[in-house]
């Protein structure tokens, strides 16, 4: 998705070689059988470290920490575009009392903030902060939005 995004944003067209797994595609890029790709953080900051890869561009408005010397995207030259990030969410069914959810929010974030080490361990492969409640439901609509047009207009068919 990230990919057609910036293929629309840009102007700039490649083939998409679809992949199952991050496994595959990172070996066929480290073999020489693809020109680029986009990789999480967790992935490509080892590889990238090590020489293996090179970085071109950070999809965020600002640099990460674990990839120094990777520019933003506006600093390679891509302005006014920046994907939706990874977000990982815990769900409850749909009937599970409010108290019951106000709880495990709550005790979640407290985790969150009061584990440094947890941060630190998820920071290392790019996921920061908390986002829950009615934020989240905002956040997940707002990207169920945007990929379904973005599925739509690509004529993406479905799969299986």
């Amino acid at each position: 998705m990230n990919a057609i995004m910036f293929m629309r944003h840009t102007g700039v067209e490649f083939s998409h070689v679809p992949y199952k797994g991050s496994g595959q595609v990172i070996s066929d890029i480290l073999g020489g059988h693809l020109d680029s790709l986009f990789a999480s953080i967790a992935s490509a900051a080892p590889l990238i470290a090590d020489g293996r890869l090179r970085g071109l561009a950070v999809l965020r408005s600002e640099r990460v920490p674990e990839l120094p010397g990777v520019p933003t995207l506006a600093e390679a030259g891509v302005v006014g575009w920046e994907p939706p990030r990874s977000t990982f969410g815990l769900f409850a069914p749909a009937g599970t009392p409010k108290a019951v959810v106000t709880r495990i929010q709550a005790a979640l974030i407290e985790g969150h903030e009061a584990d440094k080490e947890a941060q630190a361990r998820l920071a290392k492969i790019g996921l920061r902060g908390t986002i829950a409640g009615d934020d989240l439901s905002r956040l997940l609509h707002s990207e169920y939005t945007l990929f379904k047009k973005l599925i739509e207009d690509a004529n993406i068919p479905a799969v299986g």
